[in-house]
């Protein structure tokens, strides 16, 4: 988040002391920055082979390595737990943890889990550990330089996630684990060069996404003229014209810019339009299957609902998913699969 921002927006210059940025500076251990000599092009092997050259090392400290998405993660785990029965007798083992959104909550305790004597704990993570959360005891930080962002193209009206360098204030949060309980080192995966041209905060979500649902709870308010409306950061102009197109289109919106009556019911619910569109609709004494769609909406509303884990087990759980995959599409896939977890907690209690 960019505070100045955030001041510049609240400041109208009437007075110095109208709004102030209040900064909590956290405890630091000094931290070592090491650069690359030279861009790298591999970097999840980059990252295994620094992480195996730390453990040999000898010195204490836990190991953590900011990846970009789970394919990275698994493909480093993977690389490093190849090597593990090559490590010398008398050296520490070493403990792998992923970490990343897709895990069970159990999974992901384990990053936080002390390390046992004689261990030396490996967390290989997403951006997730970036702030939002402290790991006890990791003195050695390798960073990727990678981010994977949600990104909206108001041309396709498809939003995709994509790789793309971090930020320089990112990047900070990033060597901060390292000195959070003693002096650490990071290592960062690209030229100092790199860093320098790296933007100063990770933009913005409302300059990357939909804004179909935020227009829709802004014409709620009372608040038409959004190409003036003032805002913090202003989303590209494209975007808010898409938004209004997909409104009209769906009939939320009439061609003199006003809310319709189904439109206004749709503000009101705390779901995407879409979604709260399909409630709407099909809850309709002309479908009558209200039930079946709040089901199917309460599905697609969380991120996943299935949990596939790695190998040979997570082969057979999908082909145990693939049971109640439905031809119409993922929609009815989704509503036999809790129908058929129903029955099954029915039966077997």
């Amino acid at each position: 988040m960019d505070a100045n921002s955030f001041l510049n927006y609240f400041t109208t210059g009437d007075s110095s002391n109208e709004a102030v940025i209040v900064s909590l500076e956290g405890r630091m251990f000094p931290v070592q920055l090491s650069y690359a000599d030279e861009p790298i092009p591999n970097f999840v092997d980059r990252s295994a082979q620094l992480a195996w050259n730390i453990h040999l090392q000898g010195s204490p400290g836990d190991v953590l390595i900011f990846l970009p998405g789970r394919e990275d993660i698994e493909l480093c785990v993977a690389e490093l737990a190849e090597r593990i029965p090559s490590l010398p007798p008398s050296a520490r083992r070493m403990e792998l943890v992923p970490l990343y959104a897709g895990l069970t909550t159990e999974e992901q305790l384990r990053a936080f889990a002390s390390t046992e004597r004689g261990k030396r704990k490996v967390v290989i993570s997403t951006n997730i550990a970036e702030a939002s959360v402290t790991i006890d005891g990791i003195r050695y930080v390798i960073d990727c330089g990678l981010v994977k962002i949600r990104v909206y193209s108001p041309t396709t009206a498809v939003s995709s996630l994509i790789v793309v360098p971090t930020s320089k204030a990112s990047a900070a949060q990033r060597a901060g684990r390292a000195g959070r309980t003693s002096n650490g080192v990071c290592y960062r995966l690209y030229t100092k060069a790199a860093y320098d041209a790296l933007p100063s905060t990770t933009p913005p979500e409302l300059s990357r996404t939909d804004l179909t649902s935020i227009v829709l709870q802004l014409k709620a308010l009372g608040i038409d003229d959004l190409m003036r409306f003032e805002w913090i950061t202003s989303p590209p102009s494209l975007t808010v014209l898409k938004a209004y197109d997909t409104l009209c289109t769906s009939g939320l919106i009439t061609d003199m810019n006003h809310l319709t009556a189904i439109g206004s019911k749709i503000a009101e619910c705390p779901l995407e339009y879409n979604i709260a569109r399909m409630l709407k609709l099909f809850a309709s004494k002309d479908f009558t299957c209200g039930e079946e769609i709040l089901t199917i909406a309460a599905m697609i509303s969380v991120q996943d609902v299935f949990i596939i884990p790695e190998g040979a087990p997570g082969a057979l759980a999908e082909l145990e998913r693939r049971k109640f995959t439905a031809e119409e599409g993922d929609h009815l896939t989704l509503l036999n699969d809790l129908e058929h977890s129903s029955i099954f907690s029915v039966i077997h209690p």
